[in-house]
Formats: C-alpha cells, structure tokens, sequence
C-alpha cells in the first residue's frame, strides 16, 4: 500500500477527537452578576450600598489568592532548596495538600472575579438610578399631577387591551381590542426628553422647557382615538417625538420604564426621524403596506418574519402562534443576524475582499439591520455577540460561544442594567445557551439511531425548549407537547421567509414591480409557517399540566439543571467510553508536533490563510433559529397594562 494511502487509512481509522471542556471562566461571573443586579434594581436605593459590598468583597478575595500564591511559591521554592533540587510546578503540586491549597486559590480567584463583575454591574446600576428619576417628574409622582412632555419613541404605537376590573376578587382582567368594556388604548414605548412647566416669573406665568440631564425611558398609554386624527403618512414611527399631556405615575422599580405616562387628548408629533432613522421608518412602513395587500396569515406573519414587526398581528393568530411554540420565529433573535451576516460574508468571498474588509462589510450590514429592525432586547444581545465573533476571527483569534455570549451579555447590562429583569432578554440568551450548551451533544446522541440532519434538527429546537421552559412556564402555564415537532416542520421556511422580506424591503422603494414578485415568494414561506402552527395548535394533548408558582419553577429549573448535567457532562446508559489511541498517546509524549495545538485542532483558524473569511461559529445551521421557543411579553406588569385612571 503507498504512503498516502497508509496515512489516510490510519487517519480514517483514528478515533474523533472529543469536544474540549466549556469555557465557564466568564458564563459563570456574569451569571452571578446578572442574577444580583436583578435582585439590587427590585429595591430603589439598594444598588450604591450593594456595589460597595461586592467591590470590598473582590478586593478581600483578590488579596487572599494573591497571598496565597506567594505564599505556596514560597513553600515550594523552601522545599526545593532542602532536596537540593530546583522548585518544579509539577513536583509541587504532587502533594494533595498542594493540590487542595492550588483548588482553593483557584476558587478565591474565581470569587473575585465574580464580585468584581457584580461590583461593576451594581455600580452601573447605581450611577444610572438618579438619572431614571428627575425632580420634576418625581414631584408629579408623588402628587398625581400632570405634565406636558416630549417622548422619544423607541418602538411604533401597539394597541393592547384595556385594562378592567373583573372578577369577584377584583383582579385585573384584559378584553380584546373591540370587545366590551373599556375603550382599547395604545402602548408606546420611548423616552422622555423634555418637561414643559409653567413657572412664575415677574407676576407671569411662563412656560419654561425643562430637559433632564439623561432621557427618561417611560411607557405612555392613550386611547386609540388619539392618533385616530393624525394623518396617515404622519403616523409616528420610531426615531418621532411626540407631545403629549399625561398623568405620572410612577413604574416598579425593577422595570424598564421609570414612569407611566396616561395621556390625556391628542397625541401630537413635533418631529420626525431623520438620517438612518428615517430611511429606516419608511422602509419598514413600505414593507407593511405591500404585505396587507396580500391574502390570508401568511402576509400578517411576513413583516414580523423579516423585520420584526407585529403590529400586523391579529389577537388569534397571535395565541395560535403561542400555541404552537412558534412566536419565536416573529421576533427578530439571533438566527436573523446570522443570516444576514453569513450572506454578507459570502458575497464579500466572491467579489475577492480579503479578511479585514469582509470583517468590516458584516459589521456595515449587521449595524444598518439593528437601527432597520429597532434595537430590542434580544437584537442587541445577538449584534453584540456577533461583533464579537466577528472582530475575534478577523483578527485570527477565534472565540467560542459561550464566552462571546457572557460577554454580550454584560456589555448590555452595564449600557443598561434594568434589562436584568427583562424577560425577551432572559429567554434569548437562555435559548442561545442551550443551543452552545446542549444542542452539539445532544444531536450526537441522537445521530447514533437517526440520521445527522435530522438529529441537529431535533436537537435545536429540544435544547432551546429545555433551557427557556423555566421562564416560558411564568409565561404560560404547562409544559408543550407539540412545539418541537412544529419547529422542525416551521424552521425550514423561516430563513426563505426573512431573506426574502428583506430583499423585498429593500427594492419597494427603488424598484417595485421587483420588491412586489420577492414579496410573493416571501409571501409562500410565510404562508406555510401559518399553517404549521393552526394546525399544531389544533392537536390534542397540547400541553401537559405542571405546578405553576415559584415551586413549580423551581422544580423545573432542577430538572433542566440534570437534563444539562446528562447531556453536557455524563454519558448515556450503555454508552462506552470514549476510545483512545494508545500510539497515538505514545507519540504525544515524544513528538511535540502531537501536543501543539495548531497541530491536534483542525478547528483552529490561527494557522490558516489569512485571508481566508472569518467564520461565524453559529449554533447549528445558519438557517435555523436561534430564539427561545416563543419570547412572548412577560405578565402583566406595570409597563404593559395600563393602571386605572
């Protein structure tokens, strides 16, 4: 036999190489992070004193590891010196008291890092608080008064329910827009900008503009007859300023919104986007008119599968998508940012730009998608994370998921640390760690009994069901039954669908008998999803019930927490263990080409061309979501129904 037909045969023959171990180094301090500035924004005032705790804390754990080590050394170096022989790391650490001090000075390190992230994040807490809170709209508060502001919209006008008493217990209960009851009212997320007073002066009153030192963010609920007379091509979008007349109240601390607005009479816009903003508002407006000139759900679904927008949504198809495990696929996540990035990537390839520039043209693109889409929650967790990747291979030094998500992560909770309480937030980064986490062992498991395709499609949609149903179990009582099946039915047609509506977004404008024909191919994609979900939530057994309260969740958090330690960690009843070559073990001892790992590791992009494009280490298949299996809004809190009065 030749030489190479030898050496391809023993390379054929040789075991797979195991997944190394999870990088926990920084998932764990920004999980310990996360959880303690959720718990410091529920009390106002707590997040100075607490970010003092953790600071003093890291400092105390920091100085007891440094002292440790030296400490350690010191013994080693003595030790060394009475044998008569050299300190070595290895010989030192041979002891088990040695191994147990080196445990424990690990341990101390890691607690230090941990509170020094908290620390970090409390202290953004604490420096943004006052800023959440000025003194005009606090003497409002507290008086149940009126202001006359302007607020800076952050997301378009949505309709909701009106809020009512019902029930003997006098609990609230929501009607459906156009049902009895109360008149349905608007919500509109944004930001308050300016105060307008009236202030004595000289025996006069005067009106006198009032601008906080930081935008207020605020939710402003009004009655739908108030935008009832504006104009139609003036309706405001995101990037408008509207004036309003509102009653204050104040929010729950943790919230987003510091203050609810109840406005009172007409909403009346002062100003309209402009730059981005406003290209950005007319393409997604053109987008919307062309898809309600199409028939059935599948033109309702269209603007949410592309851009994000729901607005077009009707109340049933909304609970049929909620049904159906399948809301997900209407919110703009993570899977939409790969898609557009993996296309920019691949067309920068074939016109020749090498790797710096086909860095920079993703980042043009995943940067003019965000400001296209509206900076959500989970838009912003999934841009961040992909400027990550994105700038880490572009410079040859690839990083892995689960680090560049921690660290998405804390960058957004330091811009914002009330995104700690937000739900869509939580459900997006949890789904994006179990597709790191569990969705690559679980397919392998599964591609023992079936084929490869169909255990990573199984195994995306199973790993994202198992990390969000804690949070999905607030949401919505019970445990769904045929949400994976819908997913594997549905994700086929979702990225065609958001391709296309974005293809289709972009030439309306400029071009519309095309953008029309793109839009009725998007239009069949979206049609199918449609059907997927009215179908699967028509089944029976739809959902099994589970304990709903906080033992509920608890108990479902530990069994999620085991079906992770299983799949991630242990191996499967009757697995074997994993083979290892002895030769191969021999010649990693003597040949020192056998242990490099630009050697062992053919995933490493640091030894190869430079110019080779930087590769998106996406979860699964570009093309499948990476969403939680349906990020609805959370319960009915202060922000998304409108108090009495």
């Amino acid at each position: 036999m030749a030489p190479a037909a030898r050496a391809g045969s023993r390379a054929r023959a040789r075991p797979a190489a195991l997944p190394g171990p999870l990088d926990l180094r920084l998932a764990i301090p920004a999980a310990v992070g996360w959880a303690a500035t959720a718990a410091a924004i529920g009390v106002r005032g707590s997040a100075a004193p607490s970010a003092a705790v953790a600071a003093a804390l890291a400092i105390a754990l920091a100085l007891c590891a440094a002292r440790g080590a030296s400490t350690r050394r010191s013994r080693r170096v003595r030790r060394g010196r009475w044998q008569g022989t050299l300190p070595d790391a290895s010989a030192g650490g041979s002891r088990p008291h040695d191994r147990a001090a080196a445990g424990l000075l690990r341990g101390a390190a890691g607690l230090a890092v941990a509170a020094g992230m908290t620390a970090m994040l409390l202290g953004a807490a604490a420096a943004r608080e006052p800023l959440r809170h000025p003194a005009e709209l606090e003497a409002a508060a507290s008086a149940d008064g009126m202001v006359v502001a302007d607020v800076l919209l952050d997301e378009s006008p949505a309709p909701v329910a009106a809020h009512v008493k019902g029930g003997a217990s006098g609990s609230p209960r929501a009607t459906a827009a156009g049902g009895s009851g109360a008149p349905a009212r608007v919500r509109i997320v944004g930001r308050l900008t300016a105060l307008h007073v009236g202030r004595e002066e000289g025996g006069r009153t005067a009106d006198v503009t009032v601008t906080p030192a930081s935008p207020v963010p605020v939710v402003v609920f009004a009655p739908a007859s108030a935008l009832a007379s504006v104009a139609r091509d003036q309706r405001p979008g995101v990037g408008s300023t509207l004036r309003l007349s509102a009653a204050v109240r104040p929010a729950e601390p943790a919230d987003r919104a510091a203050y609810l607005l109840l406005a009172r009479g007409r909403l009346d816009p002062v100003a309209r986007p402009d730059g981005p903003l406003a290209v950005a508002d007319g393409l997604r407006a053109g987008l919307t008119r062309a898809a309600s000139a199409l028939p059935g759900p599948g033109a309702q679904l269209l603007p949410g599968l592309a851009i994000g927008d729901v607005s077009a949504v009707p109340s049933d198809l909304a609970q049929t998508m909620r049904d159906s495990s399948l809301t997900h696929l209407t919110a703009v996540s993570g899977a939409n940012c790969a898609v557009i990035v993996g296309l920019v990537l691949l067309l920068a390839a074939a016109v020749g730009l090498r790797r710096p520039a086909r860095a920079l043209a993703a980042l043009a693109a995943l940067a003019a998608f965000v400001v296209l889409v509206t900076p959500q929650p989970s838009v912003l967790r999934a841009a961040v994370m992909a400027t990550v990747l994105i700038a880490s291979t572009a410079t040859g030094r690839p990083s892995r998921g689960l680090p560049a998500l921690a660290l998405a992560v804390v960058v957004l909770l330091v811009g914002d640390p009330w995104l700690a309480r937000d739900l869509g937030f939580a459900l997006s980064v949890l789904a994006t760690a179990g597709l790191l986490v569990l969705a690559p062992p679980l397919a392998d498991r599964l591609a023992r009994r079936m084929p490869r395709r169909l255990a990573e499609a199984l195994a995306i949609p199973v790993a994202a069901q198992v990390a969000c149903q804690p949070v999905l179990l607030v949401l919505q009582p019970g445990l769904p039954v045929h949400g994976v099946l819908a997913n594997v039915l549905a994700e086929p047609a979702a990225a065609p669908a958001t391709v296309a509506g974005l293809v289709a977004c972009v030439l309306l404008p400029v071009w519309p008998p095309a953008g029309a024909l793109v839009l009725r191919l998007a239009w069949l994609p979206s049609s199918w999803i449609a059907a997927v979900a009215r179908v699967a939530s028509e089944l029976p057994g739809g959902r099994i019930p589970w304990p709903t309260g906080p033992g509920g969740v608890a108990a479902l958090t530990v069994a999620s927490a085991l079906v992770v330690a299983a799949l991630a960690l242990g191996r499967g009843p009757g697995e074997p263990r994993p083979a290892v070559d002895p030769a191969r073990t021999d010649r990693a001892r003597t040949d020192p080409a056998h242990t490099d790992p630009a050697h062992t590791d053919p995933a490493r992009t640091d030894t190869a061309d430079p110019d080779a494009g930087p590769t998106l280490p996406v979860t699964g298949s570009p093309h499948r979501r990476a969403g939680p299996p349906y990020p609805v809004p959370g319960p009915a809190g202060t922000s998304d129904v409108p108090p009495d009065g």
